[in-house]
């Protein structure tokens, strides 16, 4: 489905970026996170191209890496990742729409595994 979209679209299109997302999110079920984290951030790259840096799309694409990112046990990275993205997320969504709540629960969680409890 990557491929059709690539040469269909071209290889700077919003759907070929929301395939590799969708590639990522395959790899990270199968227990691949290096492999997802990649995925992730070359969709990123292509939505930030395409979407600007504030559309919602990348603070999801952003959480996504930052789950990666747990699951590999790159903490400090992963907290970075999901602060990004909640800011980006309440900016594009507003602070109470749920993938801005579920950024912020993925960032406690993350916060209290580094031992970090008076931040979460």
């Amino acid at each position: 489905a990557l491929a059709i979209r690539q040469r269909c679209l071209g290889p700077d299109h919003p759907e070929v970026a929301r395939a590799l997302n969708n590639v990522g999110t395959a790899l990270s079920s199968q227990g691949r996170h290096a492999a997802a984290e990649q995925v992730f951030r070359e969709s990123l790259a292509m939505k930030r191209k395409v979407l600007g840096p504030s559309h919602h799309a990348i603070g999801a694409t952003l959480n996504n890496i930052a789950r990666s990112l747990r699951y590999q046990g790159k903490l400090p990275e992963a907290e970075a990742a999901c602060r990004q993205a909640i800011v980006v997320l309440e900016a594009s969504l507003g602070a109470t729409h749920p993938s801005v709540i579920t950024a912020v629960t993925n960032l406690v969680a993350l916060l209290k595994r580094q031992g970090k409890d008076a931040e979460s």
